[in-house]
C-alpha cells in the first residue's frame, strides 16, 4: 500500500516538472487560479460589491479610471472593476455546465457509434452529428437562442446543443481506431458486456484527448456566451456579463473608452489562460502517451 502511494506521489511529481517546464502553461495555471479565485470571492474582494445589481450613482457617471475607481465607472455611475469581476462568476459557470453536460452526452454517443461502426447505430448518430457539425457552433447558438427567452440559462442551453458533437466526433474518431484492436477483442470474447467495453475499455483511451478539448474549449464556450450577451440574447441588465458590458458602453467609444476595453480585456484574459493551460496539459499528455 505504501509503495502504491509513493509511487503515485512519484509520478505526480514527474508531471509537475514536465508541465512546469514550460513557462506560458504554469502562466495559464495562475491566470486561471487568478480568475476562479476572483470570481469565487468576488463578493469579498471587489470594492463596491452593490455596484453589481441594480444600482445607480449618476454623479459619478463615465469617471475615468483612477484611484477610486481602477477601471473608472460605466454611464449610471456603476464601479467596472468590480462589475468585470462579478461578470467572472457566469462566464466560469456557463463554462463548467455546458461542458458538463455536453462532453458526456457527445464522447458517450460518439464510443457508442465507434464501436458499431458499419451499423444503423453508426450511422444515425453520427449524420445527426454531421448536420450539427455543418453548421458553425457560434451560428447554431444564435439561431437556438433568437428562439428563446433571454436569460443565462437558455444560453447555457444554446450552446450545450451546439457544442456536444465535436466531443461526439473525437470520442468517435478513437473508439473507432481502437475498437479492433486485441485487448477489445478479447473482452468481446470473454463475455464482456457492451457498457463494460465502453467504460473500461474505450474509454481510458479517449481520456486524454478529451481532456485537453475541454481545457481549451473553456475559453471558447466563455466567448460564445459573451457573443450571445453581446447581441443581447444572454445575461440581461442589471446582472454584469461581459458581452453586454462591450455593448453598453460602444456607444461611448472613444471618449469613455474604459466601458469597453477592460470587459473586452476580462475576456481575453479567460480565454489567454485557458488556452494556455491546455496546451500544457496537451504537451503532458503527449508526453504520457509516447
Amino acid at each position: 500500500m505504501e509503495k502504491k502511494q509513493s509511487k503515485k506521489v512519484l509520478t505526480w511529481k514527474k508531471q509537475w516538472y514536465r508541465f512546469s517546464r514550460n513557462k506560458m502553461s504554469v502562466a495559464g495555471l495562475v491566470i486561471v487560479i487568478l480568475v476562479i479565485f476572483a470570481a469565487v470571492f468576488s463578493p469579498f474582494i471587489t470594492p463596491y460589491p452593490q455596484h453589481a445589481g441594480a444600482f445607480t450613482d449618476y454623479a459619478s457617471a463615465n469617471m475615468a479610471p483612477g484611484s477610486e475607481h481602477l477601471f473608472g465607472t460605466d454611464y449610471i455611475g456603476r464601479d467596472i472593476l468590480t462589475r468585470v469581476i462579478f461578470a467572472f462568476r457566469n462566464a466560469l459557470k456557463m463554462a463548467v455546465i455546458v461542458l458538463v453536460i455536453s462532453v458526456p452526452v457527445g464522447s458517450v454517443l460518439g464510443m457508442i457509434a465507434g464501436i458499431r461502426q458499419g451499423t444503423w447505430i453508426d450511422t444515425l448518430i453520427m449524420r445527426i452529428t454531421d448536420v450539427f457539425l455543418s453548421v458553425p457552433s457560434m451560428i447554431l447558438a444564435l439561431a437556438i437562442a433568437s428562439i428563446l427567452k433571454p436569460n443565462l440559462t437558455n444560453a447555457m442551453l444554446a450552446i450545450t446543443i451546439s457544442w456536444w458533437p465535436w466531443y461526439c466526433r473525437l470520442a468517435y474518431g478513437t473508439a473507432r481506431s481502437i475498437s479492433r484492436d486485441n485487448y477489445v477483442r478479447y473482452a468481446e470474447l470473454t463475455g464482456g458486456s457492451f457498457v463494460h467495453i465502453v467504460f473500461k475499455e474505450i474509454l481510458p483511451n479517449c481520456i486524454s484527448p478529451i481532456l485537453t478539448k475541454m481545457t481549451l474549449d473553456v475559453g471558447w464556450v466563455i466567448m460564445t456566451g459573451a457573443s450571445l450577451s453581446y447581441v443581447g440574447l444572454g445575461e440581461q441588465a442589471p446582472v454584469p456579463a461581459l458581452g453586454n458590458m462591450i455593448s453598453a458602453g460602444i456607444k461611448y467609444l472613444p471618449n469613455q473608452w474604459w466601458n469597453t476595453v477592460f470587459p473586452a480585456i476580462g475576456i481575453i484574459v479567460i480565454i489567454l489562460g485557458f488556452n494556455l493551460l491546455g496546451d500544457g496539459i496537451s504537451d503532458l499528455l503527449a508526453v504520457e502517451e509516447d
